[in-house]
């Protein structure tokens, strides 16, 4: 059922990221439609423009034949101007006639074709009719022109002159006869013009009105549904947006519950646990048979293989969650190095091996960082070199660096064993993955060590790779950056182990708080190994009266526990009206590792915290540390 509800939830999650692409495609191609009804539309919009060019034509055709008509006008009057003169001599009516010439020869002049004159259609529609008859025109006009001047500014003085002046007055009626006809064919041509422009015009609007109704009609509605299409999409993309966020939030709430169980489950496993590893320790201690011993050795191999597992499943929970947290405390390299080379030289002499290094620090070099988590990157690295070379030699090379004010602390790990191919080069830091060479040699594992020393190395602002090849083995490297820091806070200082830490312990009288049998008998079974007296309760309740009545050194309790737990015994202790008995120090034994957890049990007045499953070594350190730092009752 969880299976089937992951895949839908998967299958849900993957087509809300598909379903936005085909929304987008959609959009993109209305909007490549709504584009190319504007371009009709601008085209449409050129040939409107012509058509507004044609009817400016058409007007100047019918302000032409205006001028056509004004022109006969003056015609008419210049020719009554030369008969008045003939008639009467009086040189007023040859002014007149002159000037009704002039007006003539002004309307004349716009109508030439040849001058890019628009009264037959502009520049780019020549007539041969209109230049012809404009070259009549303008002939006449000269003649007209030529003959006025030969007439006498005075009354005739003889009937030879006047006779005389009268035959170039009819050659100048003649003439303007002649004219007015060409001026009213011209106008005749001009009214043709018009009308068949005015015919065409009416169709090309028609037509033009029509295609523009019908591209504005699919514009519109183009657009209308590309509205429509664009609000719905940002509804959808808005609602699948909001489904993602809802899944975010759903799997970030997953990730949380899986961290929770993961440490409840550690909790359930590390307490069989510490029985399992005490006891396995303590009989290794005695002097067993060869088969029993061998038996002892099994189960205790099998019960730390089994405690690595539980380690890595939190610490990978732990980043998932973001609660990885980095220290930052002052250590020496060198040191750390020798002990992960001192730890892991017992596994590869258990398996033939050698294990070789080059460590090239200064002793004297402290830097500011997680000592812890630089181990638990180194020994992963060994151990899967280890794990996986069957002979010849698994070395590590460390050496310090600087780059940009920091000091860089690089390490790698260099194996003979099968190495890695090409294809699952890429999967090897990946979660609860094992490449093909690693199944094939039927090695167990969880699968995350790999990927929890990448995220170690990242979160601490380094990186790591990896080269390797089948058969020749792999090379693991990678980089650290510190902060180098003085010398001091590295010196060892009072705090540092007992020379003699039995003399230390040595009747010591302890409050054990233990409702897990097996559990309390591995602390009582060590505590009198190491000459210490112990009264045991099995709940909150009891030890609290048993703390009432007696005085002891210290209290050792733990966490989770009946009708009253430890945190709620330490807090009762701290308000006991004896304060001599309300610093009694306490030391808590949980098997909860979260920080969080540990933070809330030193916040409410415990002093010290021991993680479950606890090698006796392990335990007395701790007892004897405490009494150290924080006060014995003897």
């Amino acid at each position: 059922m969880h299976v089937n509800n992951s895949f839908s939830r998967s299958a849900r999650i993957e087509a809300a990221f598909k379903t936005p692409l085909l929304r987008y495609g959609l959009i993109v191609i209305l909007i490549v439609f709504l584009f190319t009804g504007c371009f009709y539309l601008s085209l449409y919009f050129t040939r409107a423009q012509a058509l507004q060019n044609d009817v400016d034509r058409l007007v100047a055709v019918r302000e032409g034949s205006e001028l056509v008509d004004s022109g006969i006008v003056a015609l008419g009057g210049a020719d009554k101007s030369i008969a008045l003169y003939m008639a009467t001599g009086d040189s007023v009516y040859l002014r007149q006639y002159r000037s009704k010439i002039g007006i003539v020869y002004s309307v004349l002049r716009p109508l030439n074709p040849g001058k890019g004159s628009t009264f037959f259609g502009g520049p780019g529609e020549r007539h041969s009719k209109p230049a012809t008859v404009y070259s009549h025109m303008v002939s006449l006009i000269s003649r007209l022109e030529t003959a006025s001047p030969v007439f006498q500014q005075k009354a005739h003085p003889t009937p030879a002159s006047y006779y005389q002046d009268a035959a170039v007055a009819a050659g100048i009626s003649d003439t303007i006869h002649l004219l007015i006809s060409s001026l009213q064919a011209y106008k005749k041509q001009q009214q043709g013009y018009l009308y068949k422009r005015k015919d065409e015009l009416r169709g090309t609007l028609t037509m033009a009105f029509s295609e523009f109704s019908r591209l504005s009609l699919f514009t519109v509605l183009v657009l209308t549904i590309l509205i429509v299409t664009l609000l719905y999409n940002i509804w959808k993309i808005f609602h699948n947006e909001k489904a993602l966020v809802t899944y975010s939030q759903q799997a970030s709430r997953y990730a949380d519950a899986k961290s929770s169980f993961l440490a409840g489950m550690s909790h359930e496993i590390r307490t069989p646990l510490n029985s399992i590893i005490g006891f396995a320790e303590q009989l290794e201690q005695e002097s067993l048979p060869p088969g029993s011993a061998e038996q002892v050795r099994a189960i205790r191999s099998s019960s730390d293989m089994l405690l690595e597992v539980v380690n890595q499943i939190l610490d990978f929970s732990k980043y998932e969650t973001g609660k990885m947290n980095i220290g930052h405390s002052p250590f020496r390299p060198s040191e750390v190095l020798k002990e992960v080379i001192d730890t892991m030289r017992i596994l590869a002499d258990k398996k033939g091996i050698v294990l070789g290094h080059e460590l090239s620090f200064d002793r004297r070099l402290c830097l500011e960082g997680d000592a812890f988590r630089l181990k638990q990157v180194l020994i992963n690295l060994l151990s899967n070199a280890i794990k996986f070379t069957n002979k010849g030699e698994v070395r590590l090379k460390a050496w310090a660096g600087v780059a940009d004010d920091h000091t860089v602390v690089y390490a790698e790990v260099k194996d003979s064993g099968i190495g890695i191919d090409k294809q699952h080069m890429a999967l090897i830091f990946n979660e609860f993955s094992q490449v093909g060479a690693a199944q094939s040699e039927k090695q167990r594992g969880t699968g995350l060590g790999l990927a929890i020393c990448k995220k170690i190395v990242e979160l601490q602002h380094g990186a790591i790779q990896v080269k390797s090849a089948p058969g020749k083995g792999s090379v693991f490297s990678f980089h650290i950056p510190y902060n180098r820091v003085e010398d001091s806070p590295c010196i060892p200082g009072s705090g540092s182990e007992s020379p003699d830490l039995g003399q230390q312990l040595r009747d010591k009288h302890i409050l054990l708080a233990e409702d897990n049998k097996m559990s309390a008998l591995l602390a009582i079974t060590i505590l009198k190994k190491w000459k210490m007296t112990c009264d045991v309760a099995a709940n909150g309740v009891e030890a609290l009266a048993l703390f009432g009545k007696n005085v002891y050194d210290l209290v050792l309790t733990d966490i989770e526990m009946p009708e009253m737990g430890g945190v709620e015994l330490v807090k009762e202790i701290r308000v006991s009206n004896d304060l001599d008995k309300a610093t009694t120090p306490v030391l808590a034994l949980t098997a909860h590792v979260m920080k969080d957890d540990h933070d809330q049990y030193l916040d409410s007045g415990i002093n010290d915290i021991a993680v479950k499953p606890l090698l006796e070594r392990d335990l007395v350190e701790k007892i004897a540390h405490c009494l150290e730092k924080h006060g014995s009752r003897k």
